[in-house]
């Protein structure tokens, strides 16, 4: 009996705290006793809900995005949550459209959830955010995957993928797959030849570089109907052996 006593003593304490914060919810004291008093008493639904309802009455962007962040946590961490807490980390990022930290949880929980079409836009925001050269071009090959694999979308693979090049310009990986979805599109043959003669630019091996070399003189006599190009082609083949 006492302890249910201390119990339910403890529960009204967390609802007169919350009701006290509410009236001021910048005051970062408050804030502190009732999240350790609602963590002591594993009230999780009850705090989520009291911080989600400060978060909404915040006076500024900054302390919402805060509040918000809190939440998303609890509801991952200790509700188990993932559709909850990717509502409030999109609290988060609208407070802090610049701040990696949302984008970042958002990246992880969209894809725990296969949500997609989502991830996709949260890697894409991702990559643009980021002063990390070679973490820009990590975040742009995932962007380029999800759209040629997960969503069969060959046209928004290409985009993402020249996005790759504008970065990094020799960046094989994707001149290997723009040839690929150009050949396996039907897209335009300037373009596919193109990407041929940017690899043989690039690529230093004899055997690969006459190999390129063929199959850029088939493009240019079969699809362009440039016989003097696949000429010239076909010519540095027999200039490099």
């Amino acid at each position: 009996k006492l302890n249910e006593e201390r119990g339910g003593a403890l529960e009204l304490a967390l609802a007169a705290l919350a009701r006290a914060w509410r009236i001021d919810v910048s005051d970062e004291e408050s804030l502190a006793k009732l999240v350790t008093l609602g963590s002591k008493l594993r009230a999780w639904n009850e705090l989520v809900t009291t911080l989600e309802e400060g978060a909404a009455a915040a006076p500024h962007q900054d302390l919402a995005g805060a509040l918000w962040a809190r939440a998303a946590e609890i509801h991952e961490q200790h509700r188990a949550d993932l559709p909850r807490a990717i509502i409030a980390w999109r609290h988060v990022q609208e407070a802090r459209p610049d701040d990696m930290l949302p984008l970042s949880s958002l990246d992880r929980l969209l894809a725990r959830t296969n949500r997609i079409e989502e991830l996709v836009k949260v890697v894409e925001r991702r990559a643009e955010l980021t002063e990390d050269t070679n973490a820009r071009i990590v975040l742009l090959h995932r962007v380029a995957a999800l759209y040629e694999e997960a969503l069969t979308d060959p046209q928004a693979a290409i985009t993402a993928y020249k996005n790759v090049l504008g970065v990094d310009d020799a960046d094989l990986e994707a001149l290997d797959a723009l040839e690929r979805l150009y050949r396996g599109t039907n897209g335009d043959p300037r373009e596919l030849v193109q990407t041929i003669e940017r690899k043989i630019e690039i690529i230093t091996d004899p055997p690969t570089r006459r190999e390129l070399r063929l199959a850029a003189a088939e493009v240019h006599e079969k699809q362009l109907s440039d016989v003097y190009q696949a000429i010239g082609q076909l010519t540095a083949i027999l200039d490099e052996y």
